[in-house]
């Protein structure tokens, strides 16, 4: 029995859903699967192309493939066709409609791990069907994010998790990410 070459399955993009906001930029990857399980990076060989380019467009240009920016609220399927146009690969984006998050403050300014944290600021609540984000630095110099337990529009709580270093604190709603001007002081 002769085996041939290893033919490509299937095109996966990612991320494979994600909201941005208006008049900001999502690098994309496609990446291909092959009959023998192996992958590989395709992000610059694909077409890439959105099915409503008044609400995100994405770039085929050298060395910015794959890069969407957002245009205006809705949603749009990007793609990503392997030559010939066969196969290809596709992700929901949706550009929200809702300001971007900002940060105030943040109450008590420091913690032990599993303290509650309360943030004021403004654009804080997540909309229908998405949520927050709350990410905090890690002594490694990465970053691990925190369960977020209620928001409203002006005020998100979160726990600080097992791992969290001191540095500022990062929230993510609606595509868009406010991070604080002052450092949380994680208390050992």
């Amino acid at each position: 029995v002769s085996v041939g070459p290893a033919q490509l399955a299937a095109i996966v993009v990612s991320p494979g859903s994600i909201t941005i906001q208006a008049g900001t930029t999502l690098q994309f990857s496609a990446t291909g699967v092959y009959t023998d399980a192996s992958t590989q990076d395709m992000t610059t060989t694909v077409t890439w192309s959105s099915s409503a380019r008044a609400v995100a467009t994405i770039s085929n240009a050298t060395g910015s493939q794959g890069l969407a920016t957002g245009k205006a609220p809705g949603n749009a399927t990007i793609t990503a066709a392997a030559s010939g146009g066969s196969l290809s690969g596709s992700a929901n984006l949706t550009v929200s409609s809702l300001p971007p998050p900002t940060i105030i403050s943040f109450s008590p300014p420091s913690s032990a791990i599993g303290g509650i944290i309360a943030v004021n600021g403004t654009n804080l609540q997540p909309g229908s069907g998405t949520s927050a984000k709350v990410t905090l630095a890690t002594a490694a110099g990465g970053f691990i994010s925190a369960l977020v337990s209620s928001t409203t529009a002006t005020t998100l709580m979160f726990v600080v998790p097992a791992g969290a270093a001191t540095g500022p604190i990062a929230v993510t709603v609606n595509g868009g990410t406010a991070t604080s001007t002052t450092a949380l002081t994680i208390n050992p």
